[in-house]
């Protein structure tokens, strides 16, 4: 998020909101809770080696999940500002 760029349109949104309940928020939480549903749909995907049908069902730890069953490598860098975000 580049905020110089992005900050401006997305509080005046939330004013818009405020004012206008006809005019939701785009990253509202059921918007937001839904993106989280497919990633971890994604994560779940991974992890059972197949197809994870949505609405998901249960809950699950994701994270650990995927820590167990991908490999533990480095991280290959597209670009090498990257790496100052990675611990070696």
């Amino acid at each position: 998020m580049d905020y110089d760029h992005d900050m401006a349109p997305y509080v005046d949104q939330m004013a818009d909101w405020l004012d206008d309940e006809q005019k939701p928020h785009p990253l509202r939480f059921g918007r937001a809770y839904s993106g989280l549903e497919i990633v971890s749909g994604l994560y779940r995907s991974v992890i059972e080696g197949g197809q994870i049908a949505l609405p998901l069902k249960n809950g699950m730890d994701e994270l650990a999940g995927l820590r167990a069953r991908v490999a533990d490598r480095k991280v290959l860098m597209t670009l090498t500002e990257s790496a100052k975000e990675y611990k070696d």
